[in-house]
């Protein structure tokens, strides 16, 4: 698997280093859980970054569709879509990441977007955000917690920067 430093993240900085020795540097020990609740916050907050002087952006009339059809994925579509959305630089078709142009949404998603290329910034960002919040909530199993690893990783975010957060993201993707 790749690593942090394979998707730019710098072992300059504390909570990097700290993340891969605790997870690994592909970061594999971590829970679905764990994945699922610091996808959900580190895009949020990639997201809410995008903003200018202050404003954010509202995702679109499309991305908001999407989120409102979430349903319509399985779990492992879900995550395969994440995939997709982090990688979206990799210039793959979506069956490249699993997803079958079978379901409607899957289609859709690839005729609005050109299979992701035309797709903004905020959007991407906001659907993964929204993405890896339903697939917390399908990879919760009853009696898990979150680890202290995962909450640490969410209260220091603010110590990297853009480029940081955007590494991480594509790292716990993959």
């Amino acid at each position: 698997m790749r690593g942090l430093s394979f998707f730019g993240a710098s072992y300059d900085f504390p909570l990097i280093k700290d993340i891969a020795e605790t997870w690994g540097d592909d970061c594999s020990g971590a829970t679905e859980s764990d994945t699922a609740f610091c996808l959900y916050n580190l895009s949020w907050q990639y997201y809410m970054n995008l903003g200018v002087a202050g404003v954010q952006f509202p995702p679109s009339d499309d991305a908001i569709e999407v989120k409102s059809r979430i349903d319509e994925l399985s779990q492992s579509e879900i995550g395969g879509l994440i995939q997709a959305l982090a990688n979206k630089d990799r210039n793959r078709p979506l069956g490249f990441w699993g997803l079958s142009y079978g379901n409607e949404l899957i289609k859709d998603i690839s005729e609005t977007w050109n299979e992701l290329q035309d797709i903004s910034e905020i959007d991407r960002f906001w659907l993964i955000s929204e993405l890896s919040e339903r697939y917390a909530e399908l990879a919760h199993r009853p009696g898990a917690i979150l680890s202290d690893e995962a909450v640490e990783i969410v209260d220091r975010m603010r110590e990297l920067d853009s480029a940081q957060i955007y590494a991480l993201i594509r790292t716990l993707a993959n």
